[in-house]
């Protein structure tokens, strides 16, 4: 496709919801529409009605779109983003903590991170070094300045930094472990290695995803995680769609039953598809009957 020059001028709130309603959608509130595009953006907006045009030249709307729903969609997002993003944090604790009580243990070093022949990349491992010590130096914890203060090691044990950089930087580290420390670590959550890598990038693309408030309900995932296929567990061979937010929230869920296995992640699932009636969790990668599938049983 040629490309061309970008030719569009910015538009007033009230030029934006002009444009809507000539387009065909219906604006109950068109005080409270203002509102909205004033403190959330038409752009930012546009994510959840843009599956109503019946014609992407023209973008006109079926019959029957309205702001307020788009609106509604925005909120359910919102609130399934938070709900994604809480899950998660309970995953990234428990992964950190996984690797670095492990590794500490079997190797009888609080600094093991430091030896280079523990992993498979040289010159990977010294970014990575090179990063940890960024992060050292960045921060303002009161227990790093304590160390700071009190040890003459340039960088603290593994139980301090790890804690500290980002989650990002830790699966780095973790991929570059040679792979008979990566199986020790992906066994204690039921995951084959590869599967246990694939995995950890998706929920880290779905973590920055949540982070910065971006779509996720409907989202077509650019990342494909891997399927678990296995003889004793293999309920991902049933949604080869890897490409939606079901299959992010199954691996959620699987991963939650090891680490919580009091979890109450799919009461809260059911809690707000009740509370947005008119979100259909099919465009989701939902099955119809969800709840009644194998994994979400305790």
């Amino acid at each position: 496709m040629k490309k061309i020059e970008f030719q569009k001028a910015p538009k007033s709130k009230e030029e934006q919801l002009e444009i809507l309603k000539n387009r065909g959608m219906v604006v109950k509130n068109e005080e409270r529409a203002l509102f909205l595009l004033e403190h959330i953006s038409y752009y930012r907006l546009s994510g959840y009605w843009f599956e109503n045009y019946i014609d992407w030249e023209t973008k006109m709307f079926r019959n029957g779109t309205s702001f307020e729903d788009s609106f509604d969609k925005y909120c359910f997002d919102k609130e399934f983003r938070k709900l994604v993003l809480s899950e998660l944090e309970k995953i990234e604790v428990s992964i950190r903590a996984s690797i670095i009580n492990t590794l500490s243990i079997k190797y009888s070093s609080p600094f093991w991170f430091q030896n280079v022949n523990l992993f498979k990349d040289v010159t990977k491992h010294t970014k990575l070094l090179e990063q940890l010590d960024k992060d050292f130096f960045r921060s303002d914890e009161l227990f790093v300045q304590s160390f700071k203060k009190k040890y003459i090691e340039k960088l603290p044990p593994s139980w301090i930094i790890l804690e500290i950089t980002s989650f990002g930087t830790l699966s780095k580290i973790f991929e570059n472990l040679k792979p008979y420390d990566k199986r020790l670590i992906a066994n204690k959550f039921e995951l084959p290695e590869k599967v246990f890598v694939s995995w950890l990038h998706t929920l880290i693309y779905i973590r920055n995803v949540c982070a910065h408030h971006t779509r996720l309900w409907n989202r077509n995932l650019t990342i494909s995680p891997k399927l678990l296929n296995n003889e004793t567990n293999n309920w991902s061979k049933e949604y080869v769609v890897n490409n939606k937010s079901y299959f992010v929230v199954l691996i959620i869920r699987y991963i939650l039953k090891t680490i919580n296995p009091k979890s109450t992640f799919k009461d809260k699932l059911v809690e707000l598809f009740k509370n947005y009636p008119m979100i259909n969790p099919n465009l989701m990668g939902f099955s119809e009957n969800w709840e009644q599938e194998q994994i979400w049983q305790s």
